[in-house]
């Protein structure tokens, strides 16, 4: 059975345990990093016990969180997350103000079963050229440019639009276009949409 998916904070506390709850890209931050070659190495070393490079890797980017040249917030005061991928040694992190999100009415997020940014469908994935896509999550629209062979994409933008007015996905469209140097990718065509989220047996989650 799918998880429920919930983009509102209008969700009953006793309901939160089966929530996989997805808050709008644009609230967060984004920026992608070359590991240092020390941790790159690491990984192939550590590469049978998956668990144990997961924890290095978060005591990475928290350490990098909670440098203030790097982000004006210390870890403790954000929602973040990381994707890696360990063929490139690069690494995807993101992060939003815990404030921020409870100003806009999502707290207690640690009730929740998980908690993902909405453009966490189009992480995975590797492309044998350049490509820039686009991914529809509710009422988000998301642009990744992934380059050759990493699932892990050279930039991230998301905007709101409107799923009921058409001029609003366009004028959502053509700014995140903007933001991205096209030359340097291959627009997919075809606009990707965010379905259910599964969750396996060996406790991994899979987005459709």
């Amino acid at each position: 059975m799918a998880d429920q998916n919930d983009k509102s904070p209008n969700v009953a506390l006793g309901d939160l345990r089966d929530v996989t709850l997805r808050i709008p890209g644009e609230h967060f931050f984004c920026e992608t990093l070359s590991l240092p070659d020390n941790l790159i190495r690491r990984s192939y070393r550590d590469n049978k016990d998956p668990a144990s490079y997961a924890m290095v890797l978060s005591q990475y980017v928290e350490e990098l969180l909670n440098d203030s040249v790097f982000s004006p917030y210390p870890s403790e005061q954000l929602a973040w997350g990381y994707h890696f991928c360990q063929k490139t040694g690069r690494i995807l992190i993101f992060s939003t103000p815990l404030s921020k999100l409870g100003k806009l009415g999502w707290e207690n997020l640690e009730l929740f079963r998980r908690v993902f940014p909405s453009f966490i469908s189009i992480l995975g994935t590797t492309y044998e050229q350049p490509s820039l896509v686009l991914l529809i999550c509710d009422e988000t629209l998301t642009a990744a440019s992934f380059p050759s062979g990493s699932s892990v994409p050279d930039e991230v933008f998301s905007l709101p639009f409107d799923p009921e007015n058409e001029e609003s996905f366009s004028l959502a469209r053509s700014k995140l276009l903007s933001l991205s140097n096209l030359e340097n990718y291959q627009t997919v065509a075809d606009v990707l949409v965010a379905g259910e989220v599964f969750r396996n047996p060996d406790g991994f989650f899979e987005f459709d």
